[in-house]
């Protein structure tokens, strides 16, 4: 079996597709990996098979499309059926706005180059990361299957209600009458507990961490930790795209919890808030998975990479989110019993959710739960054998 991966290029999004691309491999299948050309050495890094697809596009050429030709004007005053009015109107419409048009002008830049190596390597089916629309596209043109990953929580009444007319002109430009960016299937990494309600077909899939290369274990963390440990992680999404890091005021805040705090971040994020105050250990390149089965809980903005990662460790989470997405996930997250949800980040309130974490064993319970859930979810490997069916 030919398996062509379609992505746009942001490198968590490989990450989080890599594991299953191994497992097809594995399994003796072809697997190419279709992204914009910055993503050559991250896709090839992971032992991938690369193809360029497009141009990069950097924030100013992504802002002057969308003022220039966007392929959605605006979007109904009354939001979908998954987000709050006051979501709405507190900024979350222009924000879903921009990021929709985003989607669509990658795809739009994509698709031919897509649909010409599809033409000629004749992949026998399509896996596209949700928001890659790219390709569904190639894959109505090419008529093979299309199996759609979502990154973390999925947003189904986007989908339905905004995709069809934000890419009504791509499709028109290739032929096609419409898209169903739905695909075939939706693999979903997600536990069932946290998804929003959905009639998609789905496979409900464990999700497996990689972090990127090289991973390497730091010797201090083989070491006892000799008391309870906190993670404290941004994650690369809201550092990428330009949301407010307040990593020193975390820092700050969490120094006077009765805890060791490893604050994992970038190089240049701890250089704004050297040095660490008393208890606190500022740390970089280490994958977030090595770490967390020594910690006792997790404060993270609600990436899907952090969340699932902690989720699959087992550890308690405080999400405190700063984009509409985070925010979504957080709230499904906090619902499940196994953490709290903290819109409001003032220091007196971070101290007190991260000591009741600690504090009170339901959280690890609920979190012990759901990841026992999560792990009973498909493996990349049981995976492989729902892929062939389709197209058997």
């Amino acid at each position: 079996m030919r398996v062509l991966f379609v992505l746009w290029a942001y490198r968590t999004h490989y990450y989080h597709l890599a594991p299953l691309c191994w497992a097809l491999r594995a399994a003796g299948h072809e697997v190419r990996v279709a992204t914009q050309p910055s993503l050559r050495d991250v896709v090839t890094a992971a032992g991938g098979v690369f193809v360029a697809a497009g141009a990069d596009l950097d924030r100013d050429e992504l802002r002057r499309r969308r003022t220039e030709k966007p392929f959605l004007d605006e979007l109904p005053a009354t939001p979908s059926r998954d987000l709050a009015d006051d979501d709405w109107r507190g900024g979350w419409r222009a924000k879903t706005l921009d990021a929709l048009n985003g989607f669509a002008i990658r795809a739009d830049d994509m698709v031919d180059d897509v649909i010409a190596f599809g033409r000629a390597w004749r992949p026998d089916l399509v896996v596209h990361e949700a928001t890659s629309y790219a390709g569904p596209l190639a894959a109505a043109v090419l008529g093979v299957p299309s199996v759609r990953v979502p990154l973390g929580l999925d947003s189904p009444g986007l989908l339905d209600e905004y995709t069809p007319a934000l890419l009504a002109s791509v499709a028109g430009r290739l032929g096609l009458p419409s898209v169903d960016t739905h695909g075939t299937v939706t693999v979903d990494n997600t536990p069932v507990s946290m998804r929003l309600p959905s009639s998609d077909r789905r496979l409900a899939a464990r999700f497996v961490p990689y972090n990127g290369g090289p991973e390497i274990v730091s010797p201090w963390l083989l070491e006892p930790a000799g008391g309870r440990r906190v993670c404290v992680t941004w994650g690369t999404a809201a550092v990428t795209r330009g949301a407010n890091l307040l990593a020193g005021d975390v820092a700050e805040a969490l120094s006077a919890v009765d805890a060791e705090i490893v604050m994992l971040m970038t190089e240049q994020d701890i250089r704004r808030i050297e040095p660490a105050p008393p208890g606190v250990r500022l740390v970089t390149s280490l994958p977030l998975h090595l770490l967390l089965p020594s910690c006792d809980a997790i404060v993270n903005q609600g990436g899907s990479g952090s969340v699932l990662t902690a989720i699959d460790r087992g550890v308690p989470q405080l999400v405190v989110p700063q984009l509409p997405d985070e925010v979504l996930c957080g709230r499904a997250y906090a619902g499940t019993g196994a953490g709290e949800v903290l819109t409001d980040l003032r220091a007196d309130l971070l101290r007190e959710s991260v000591t009741r974490l600690l504090a009170e064993p339901a959280y690890r319970d609920a979190a012990a739960k759901l990841r026992e859930e999560a792990h009973g979810q498909l493996s990349p490997a049981a995976l492989v054998g729902e892929l062939e069916r389709l197209v058997s």
